[in-house]
């Protein structure tokens, strides 16, 4: 768990030092109006989802948020983290009911999105970060995570959602995303068990240009 704040940390630092503060043509103060009639530089929105998706013969939820700063109103960056719930998977046979795996990934993400100010559009996050993944168990007097261990291990996920303007400051958004993992070493669960299609639906909220 120690190696994953550290990873994420890292990743976020990385992701936010990109050199994104490009100027709008319309705009060359590049200037938000916000409800106060104060101009800021930039906007924020923070983004609560849903994922859906497979991991070794079992589906699998997840829950997450994203934070992060918006220029020009199509380009964002900041980090992210979700957490799964209770995982089942194929190869892990010998586990009793007790027993589950869970997995938890964090990292920085960038997204554009075209024609933001129209009632529907396209948005592409691309998330990258670092993942945990761990057996658990729900009888926890006799029961020490040392005992199995837990594995770290790279996430790419690019997403293509369909988002709709529910509210100047509130947006609902849905689509599909491909989870690339690499360096997946854990027990009986390798890369191509949790590379996965996904499937998100979430409530962007925020201090939009």
């Amino acid at each position: 768990m120690k190696n994953l704040k550290k990873y994420v940390i890292a990743i976020v630092c990385i992701v936010f030092s990109l050199p994104i503060l490009a100027q709008d043509n319309n705009n060359p103060n590049n200037t938000s109006e916000t409800l106060f009639g104060k101009k800021i530089p930039f906007g924020v929105a923070v983004t609560v989802f849903y994922n859906g998706s497979g991991v070794d013969g079992d589906f699998t939820h997840a829950g997450g948020a994203r934070l992060g700063l918006v220029f020009n109103n199509n380009l964002s960056v900041g980090g992210f983290y979700q957490g799964s719930g209770e995982i089942r998977p194929d190869s892990e046979v010998n586990l009793d009911n007790n027993f589950y795996m869970d997995m938890r990934i964090g990292g920085g993400y960038i997204e554009y999105t075209l024609q933001p100010t129209k009632l529907v559009h396209f948005t592409f996050p691309l998330m990258i970060g670092i993942g945990e993944v761990e057996i658990d168990s729900d009888s926890y007097d006799s029961f020490s995570n040392e005992s199995f261990g837990e594995d770290n291990f790279v996430v790419v996920e690019p997403q293509a959602l369909v988002e709709i303007n529910l509210h100047k400051n509130l947006k609902l958004n849905a689509g599909v995303g491909y989870r690339w993992a690499s360096d997946v070493n854990y027990r009986q669960i390798t890369n191509q068990d949790l590379s996965s299609l996904t499937g998100t639906i979430g409530l962007k909220v925020g201090l939009f240009r």
